[in-house]
């Protein structure tokens, strides 16, 4: 999980430097990429 998460820090980071029109919608579209990687973490962890 480490280095992939780190992975999803570091686009976040460059995503809230807003230089295009399109970050708000990369920023909700990594928003939910996140939240489906943790739920899919949580389902590994019940198994």
């Amino acid at each position: 999980m480490g280095p992939l998460f780190r992975q999803y820090l570091l686009r976040a980071t460059h995503l809230s430097t807003p230089h295009t029109v399109g970050t708000r919608v990369q920023a909700k579209r990594l928003k939910s990429q996140m939240e489906g990687l943790v739920l899919s973490l949580e389902k590994l962890g019940k198994l």
